[in-house]
């Protein structure tokens, strides 16, 4: 009898052995999306100076912002999302919600100060090597509320910008996986959180309902295949609707995923703006 339990606890035992190695085999797949595309996730600072005033005088800020962006041409073009670089509108909106909400209110205040914000020492820190470059805003678009930065010289670089020629859709139920980086305190390292499809819209465009615990706009979301298939959005245009949630990256409406193939031609005249911006051909976004 000892023999027999001896041997069915070793036979128990080589199973749970054979079942961990197969675990950390198929875990494999998602450090292999990490070692493949980590270098194409970057981190964007820059400092939004802040002015308000009207009324009986006025106020300035600089707000430090710090957001996940992502390489998307081989000379320096990165999407980040656009809400922190819009923070102007952001706070009109918000004060206009506030002042609706408190029955309209009778003028005066904070509602009807002037709001002026501009990004300053626009700085990328690439890969988790803590080297900081500088860029320069490039575009912004408020159909997908995003916005670029174009890199000032990346003559000592080796870019890995992400393809956006993927125009397979993904299926309900799918599990995808996003990508993003941690700050300095964490040494900018690397991470994929689980994205799961879980529905489906036309309008405003075509996108899918996402469930995940990680939701920032702008984070890109890979299939198993490591294929670049979408950004996370919140759905919004750019209108009034759009609020104060998404300002710092974060979100501002329902989580969806927007497909590659809405984001190319944005990105490609991104980048017809930001070179003619870096040589000096163009003006400022």
């Amino acid at each position: 009898m000892k023999k027999t339990l001896a041997t069915v606890l070793t036979t128990v035992l080589a199973l749970a052995t054979t079942t961990g190695a197969a675990t950390t085999n198929d875990d494999n797949a998602y450090k292999q999306l990490i070692d493949d595309h980590a270098s194409s996730i970057v981190t964007v600072k820059f400092v939004m100076n802040v002015s308000m005033g009207g009324g009986g005088g006025g106020m300035d800020r600089e707000i430090p912002v710090e957001i996940d962006g992502i390489v998307v041409s081989d000379d320096g073009l990165i999407m980040i999302p656009g809400a922190p670089m819009d923070m102007a509108n952001q706070m009109r909106r918000q004060m206009r919600g506030r002042r609706g909400g408190r029955g309209g209110g009778g003028g005066g205040g904070m509602p009807d100060m002037e709001i002026e914000a501009s990004p300053t020492d626009i700085r990328v820190v690439m890969g988790d090597d803590f080297e900081e470059y500088d860029a320069v805003l490039a575009a912004k678009d408020s159909t997908l509320q995003l916005a670029f930065v174009m890199l000032e010289d990346t003559e000592d670089l080796k870019l890995s910008p992400l393809k956006l020629d993927a125009d397979s859709e993904p299926g309900i139920g799918e599990e995808l996986l996003a990508l993003a980086r941690l700050n300095e305190e964490y040494d900018y390292a690397p991470y994929f959180a689980t994205v799961q499809i879980t529905g489906s819209v036309n309008q405003p465009r075509r996108m899918w309902c996402i469930s995940t615990q990680l939701f920032s706009p702008g984070l890109p979301v890979f299939n198993h295949a490591g294929a670049f298939i979408g950004i996370m959005g919140d759905g919004t245009s750019g209108g009034d609707d759009a609020g104060m949630g998404g300002m710092m990256g974060g979100q501002s409406g329902y989580p969806f995923l927007i497909p590659v193939k809405q984001v190319a031609p944005i990105v490609k005249q991104a980048h017809e703006r930001g070179k003619a911006i870096v040589t000096g051909e163009g003006a400022g976004a």
